[in-house]
């Protein structure tokens, strides 16, 4: 009885010691990722645009905090045997394509995702929040007293200001994510209160940065998740649902490779279509023409909005999601992620979170107009599904 109740202790030691490490873990990762937001969130203001001497430096140190989580996933992993198949190719394909094409987005999504396997899904959202919000309200403020350099954009037809943001539609991207993370943490307690109150926020924002794409998302998001808040104890089994959101996703995929092969410049409705998507289809179709497809991406002269304006170069940008994946970052990791969302959306659903996966697709809507979907500083949504794609059997329909 006496060596029983020894071995007991023993084990509640060794469980006292695990959690204890889980959660110093947790902390490592959150201080990294909330570092890692502060400086993304320097990035969007009109700084970059400023020349500032010390900029080099915070992209050293998002480089060296990279580091800290890689020690964090190599040391500190407790991962099955297919998951650590499934991270190794994702590692790989994610550094293939930054050979490709020089940009590591994919890689800083698949180090992100990664790391924050066993990181408590509401912590990472606070934490997303938190720092968003913080940073958003200072951008504003410093702007306002002047340190952040003034920056005009100009549409065309009018020049808006950027508020201290390096761009408006950043500026209204912004907004939404923390609209998204709002809605996420009052679902069980949300009011029609907090669907006005958001529409009104989408609608003051349309007035000062014009963005469209802003004012639909933040008004599909309120809606959408409210109505889904309604309807959420009549569901009785989301994985029914999973054929339906899958479905939904795979046909944005679809238009957005439909438009860009087939846009023609000669046709009154394409121009149409393609005006009112802010020149995004002719930009995708004059890229899948000149360059092609490859298998890890190119390297592609992109000329940002500010910067065609700044030196008078033609404008060239892939802002809808999947034309930049395929002709940017190349066709496997194209695949690999038109394979990866689906099997996220059908884990989460299969462990009964109805709400993330639904966030998962708003953002993919959110795709179709703007590369916000690969970025994970934005798509905290994905971070935290990621974790879904490896339980039962995801992509059996």
């Amino acid at each position: 009885m006496i060596q029983f109740r020894e071995v007991r202790k023993e084990r509640d030691i060794v469980r006292i010691s695990d959690r204890s490490a889980l959660k110093l873990e947790e902390l490592l990762f959150l201080l990294t990722w909330g570092m890692l937001l502060t400086i993304h969130c320097i990035e969007n203001t009109s700084l970059i645009y400023s020349g500032a001497d010390w900029l080099p430096c915070i992209y050293m140190l998002r480089y060296v905090l990279y580091l800290v989580l890689l020690y964090k996933i190599i040391l500190t992993s407790r991962y099955e045997l297919r998951q650590l198949y499934f991270l190794a190719v994702l590692l790989l394909v994610s550094g293939a394509s930054y050979l490709g094409c020089g940009d590591f987005t994919l890689g800083e999504l698949s180090i992100l995702c990664i790391a924050s396997l066993q990181v408590d899904e509401k912590h990472l959202l606070h934490c997303f929040a938190a720092v968003k919000g913080i940073a958003f309200i200072m951008t504003i403020l410093l702007w306002w007293m002047q340190v952040l350099p003034e920056l005009y954009y100009w549409n065309g037809q009018n020049y808006y200001l950027t508020y201290g943001f390096c761009h408006r539609n950043v500026m209204g991207a912004n907004v939404a994510f923390l609209c998204l993370a709002w809605f996420m943490i009052r679902y069980a307690r949300l009011r029609i209160w907090d669907v006005l109150l958001w529409c009104l926020v989408a609608a003051f924002l349309y007035g000062i940065a014009f963005s469209r794409t802003t004012l639909l998302f933040i008004v599909l998001t309120a809606a959408g998740l409210y109505a889904l808040q309604l309807t959420d104890p009549f569901i009785t089994d989301p994985a029914e649902l999973k054929q339906l959101l899958i479905l939904l996703f795979l046909t944005m995929v679809l238009i957005s490779l439909y438009c860009m092969a087939a846009y023609d410049s000669g046709n009154s409705v394409w121009r149409s279509i393609d005006a009112f998507f802010t020149t995004r289809i002719r930009s995708g179709n004059y890229v899948y023409e000149t360059y092609g497809v490859s298998p890890f991406g190119r390297e592609l002269p992109f000329v940002s909005s500010i910067q065609a304006q700044q030196t008078g170069a033609a404008k060239l940008i892939l802002d809808n999601t999947y034309m930049r994946l395929l002709l940017y970052y190349g066709l496997i990791p194209f695949l690999l992620v038109c394979l990866g969302i689906p099997a996220i959306i059908s884990g989460a659903l299969y462990k009964k979170q109805l709400l993330l996966a639904v966030c998962i697709l708003l953002v993919a809507v959110f795709g179709l107009s703007e590369r916000y979907m690969l970025d994970a500083y934005y798509n905290f949504p994905l971070l935290i599904g990621f974790r879904y794609a490896f339980d039962r059997k995801p992509l059996n329909f």
